[in-house]
């Protein structure tokens, strides 16, 4: 019998630290802004590794809940009150929620069809 691995129950520190390089070289503090609105925090590095968010926080484009993972991929920063809001809504919804002009997946667009 096989065992399945299951997701860790906290963001690894290298998907931290591939976050962090999407906003600016390793080991230099910079801003960065929340996904989905304006909000600006910022990046604080200490030494090579260790990586802390002022402001923001890691956030699950798909929820841990609805099958999403703790994979970079996933993760985008969001400011604390966007991401409370979010909760465990599919990215296309929260995103519709917040602008109703923003394009939706196919297969969100079939789930809501009347």
């Amino acid at each position: 019998m096989t065992e399945t691995l299951a997701e860790p129950k906290q963001v690894a520190c290298s998907a931290r630290r591939v976050i962090a390089l999407r906003y600016g070289p390793r080991g230099v503090s910079c801003e960065a802004k929340c996904a989905y609105c304006d909000h600006v925090g910022r990046i604080g590095w200490c030494g090579d590794y260790w990586i802390s968010f002022y402001l923001l926080e890691i956030e699950h484009m798909n929820p841990i809940a609805l099958g999403g993972t703790h994979r970079p991929e996933n993760l985008t920063l969001a400011c604390r009150k966007c991401n409370r809001a979010k909760r465990n809504r599919p990215l296309d919804e929260w995103m519709l929620m917040i602008d109703p002009t923003w394009p939706v997946s196919p297969r969100y667009a079939a789930s809501v069809a009347p």
